[in-house]
């Protein structure tokens, strides 16, 4: 009877230690708040497995680590339009390989950097540039916007770059930080 005991011990102990992962070994993982709607983030744990996340709420890395190995998440892969932040990505696993559940990953969406432009006579075109590298050529008066948008806590700088012969035109308003809005005071008079 004793007998027939250990084998069936021994039998369901090989069968649960074939359902994924060795003994003592657990997964890495956490939330994610604030994504843009329709992008993703790219993670990566331990510069190794990586993991694209396109929707808020939890993920979990599929890599599993054992007791006493350590964890370090980053992001590899910024979503396109927001900005994102790991806090609690770092830290080791216990001797009880419990899983790691409190990764944070915080977004926020970048905002646009833009404003007016008057007094542009017709055929003329004025070429400006935010922080020395974002070009937009506005070829009418009204509102303009650069392409690539700022993330919070950034600074704007618009310059004028080129502008048709002819033409002059000079920019207001034209330094800042991107708080929590799009910025639209940016103004061009010609």
């Amino acid at each position: 009877m004793d007998h027939d005991r250990l084998v069936a011990g021994a039998l369901l102990a090989a069968a649960l230690a074939g359902c994924g992962g060795g003994a003592g070994e657990t997964t890495v993982g956490g939330s994610v708040s604030g994504l843009p709607a329709g992008t993703a983030v790219t993670l990566q744990n331990n510069g190794r497995d990586t993991l694209a996340v396109a929707a808020n709420g939890g993920f979990t890395f599929q890599e599993e680590l054992p007791a006493g190995d350590s964890y370090s998440v980053a992001i590899t892969v910024q979503p396109s339009g927001g900005t994102c932040t790991v806090t609690e990505g770092s830290g080791t696993i216990d001797n009880n390989a419990s899983k790691i559940t409190g990764v944070r990953v915080t977004c926020v969406a970048n905002f646009p950097v833009g404003g007016s432009v008057t007094g542009l006579q017709t055929g003329a075109s004025v070429s400006l540039l935010n922080n020395g590298t974002d070009t937009v050529v506005v070829s009418g008066n009204g509102s303009f916007q650069f392409p690539t948008r700022v993330p919070p806590g950034s600074s704007y700088n618009v310059t004028i770059s080129t502008q048709t012969e002819g033409t002059n035109c000079n920019v207001t308003n034209q330094t800042g930080q991107v708080e929590s809005a799009p910025i639209t005071t940016v103004t061009v008079a010609c």
